[in-house]
């Protein structure tokens, strides 16, 4: 028993400093089986202390810490870009999309581009908050950017001005990011002012998706704006376990899988 505890320790402090580990990884720090470090792996997740993920373990994010698009864009980047492009499958000739900040959001922005480019897609209208979403798509289809106060960390737009002029549009539909999902608490930010972009965005539009990948399901952050049965669906990647995804559409929430 004692040796175990040493291991989850010794996984749990690897995992904080590196964010990420791959099974094999796993195996090779803590010298057990496959076996051995997935009997580990379950227990340090049922303690919420990781989080599974496509082919290894995630640590799981601290709530209240400040959000940074620079750092996030390089986490999970593999499965963020699969919700990207199962996402901008979704939109349509002439549609008006809401389209929030975010790293996952961006990589739908990226998938977007490629569409209006091969001639896939037409005459769409964006509306963000994203300072990376306007210079991805700012020369390949009608875009306007909502006024207020810029943040550079997150490279968003967020205050009254901008829920203001959100709250004088319709979308067809709106994709927006998330810091987690959970069963019981629902879709969660970590600050206030997203959450009421976020609020405002959902209220707005006909249809509503979620982006998130794997990585985010079964934990809280600071505040919710939303229920994960609340909206149209969440996307997230193949990552998320299928008894996992049972529980999701157990509540009502209808969850789409991207393929890797």
């Amino acid at each position: 028993m004692k040796k175990d505890i040493i291991r989850q320790e010794q996984l749990v402090s690897e995992l904080n400093k590196k964010g990420k580990l791959t099974i094999h990884q796993v195996t090779e720090l803590l010298r057990v089986s496959e076996s051995t470090a997935r009997r580990i792996i379950i227990e340090l997740e049922e303690r919420k202390l990781l989080l599974r993920c496509f082919g290894g373990i995630q640590s799981l994010p601290t709530a209240g810490v400040e959000y940074s698009f620079d750092v996030n864009k390089n986490q999970m980047e593999t499965e963020k870009m699969a919700i990207g492009q199962r996402a901008a499958g979704l939109v349509q000739d002439f549609d008006g999309i809401f389209l929030s900040a975010g790293s996952t959001v961006k990589q739908m922005a990226c998938a977007i581009q490629k569409r209006l480019i091969d001639k896939d897609l037409k005459d769409i209208t964006v509306i963000t908050n994203s300072m990376a979403v306007l210079e991805i798509l700012s020369n390949y289809c009608n875009i306007m950017i909502v006024g207020g106060v810029y943040r550079k960390k997150s490279q968003d737009v967020v205050g009254s001005l901008a829920e203001k002029n959100m709250n004088s549009m319709r979308f067809h539909k709106a994709f927006i990011g998330t810091v987690s999902v959970d069963v019981k608490e629902g879709l969660m930010t970590l600050d206030m002012e997203i959450n009421s972009i976020m609020e405002v965005a959902i209220s707005r539009a006909r249809e509503v998706y979620v982006l998130a990948d794997s990585s985010k399901f079964d934990k809280t952050a600071f505040t919710r704006y939303a229920m994960a049965e609340e909206v149209t669906a969440v996307i997230t990647d193949s990552g998320l376990e299928p008894e996992r995804v049972q529980r999701y559409t157990d509540i009502g929430a209808s969850v789409i899988i991207a393929e890797l």
